[in-house]
């Protein structure tokens, strides 16, 4: 796959879904480049297919954080996770 350069900042290069989505938790964590890092941002806030994952993966992450400050025990932990998503309206086995 390729990328295109985005003409709006000269530096991120533009990226299709497949290549978000596959650097989507490196984002989430922070883990990307600078250049990387906004790119994934840019095309997340802007992509109407990619944005909902973004956004799931950021409640994932934000339910995980406030469980383990909550539950020192690491066993209570998925219980708690699924409890905070299904308080943010998701549902799931």
């Amino acid at each position: 796959m390729s990328t295109h350069t985005d003409q709006s900042t000269h530096e991120s290069p533009m990226l299709d879904c497949a290549t978000a989505v596959r650097q989507l938790w490196d984002y989430l964590d922070g883990n990307l480049d600078g250049v990387h890092q906004e790119a994934v941002r840019q095309h997340v806030t802007r992509c109407s297919h990619c944005f909902p994952n973004a956004n799931f993966g950021q409640l994932v992450l934000n339910a995980v954080a406030q469980v383990r400050r909550e539950e020192p025990d690491v066993s209570s932990v998925r219980d708690g996770v699924i409890a905070r998503l299904r308080a943010e309206g998701y549902s799931g086995q």
